[in-house]
């Protein structure tokens, strides 16, 4: 059983994940699902509200970047990309996408390293769906030194036992 919690914009959000059947829930308290909330995001002050503006103002900023190994494509599409991307566009109020990976955003013709740096700047959030392969890619890893270098916030979710 794979069982994470994300902490992402004030917002607790528990993931539990059964690996034989690939069940997954996000349960989220009603009380969180409106940007109104006033919660403080980090020491500079910066509110939820205040995230929630600019991303129905900006269409270049995403809640999130989610990295992942192309191997676990299937499971992180299916568990994590989708369920989370519409909850982040109840609480934002948008219906465009909201958490970018670079299977979706990454642009045709460009350096995929450009690429990466470039979402990983316009996310709030890295959020980094860590498993085997995930450890065995240097791109992966690439990403993950990206993220600490832009000081982002980096929630590592574990898919299953890691070696």
């Amino acid at each position: 059983m794979l069982l994470s919690s994300l902490f992402i914009f004030g917002i607790m959000a528990t993931k539990t994940c059964v690996s034989t059947s690939h069940e997954c829930h996000v349960s989220v308290p009603d009380s969180v699902l409106r940007c109104n909330n006033v919660i403080p995001r980090d020491p500079a002050g910066v509110t939820t509200v205040e995230i929630c503006f600019e991303l129905q103002a900006d269409n270049d900023r995403f809640a999130v970047f989610l990295g992942h190994n192309s191997e676990d494509y299937n499971f992180v599409h299916e568990n994590v990309d989708t369920p989370q991307n519409l909850h982040f566009q109840t609480i934002v109020g948008t219906d465009r996408r909201l958490v970018c990976t670079g299977d979706t955003n990454f642009r045709l013709g460009m350096d995929i390293h450009g690429e990466a740096v470039r979402l990983i700047q316009q996310s709030y959030v890295v959020v980094l769906i860590v498993t085997d392969s995930f450890c065995t890619s240097r791109f992966c890893q690439t990403e993950l030194k990206f993220a600490l270098n832009e000081n982002k916030l980096v929630v590592v979710m574990l898919n299953g036992r890691v070696n």
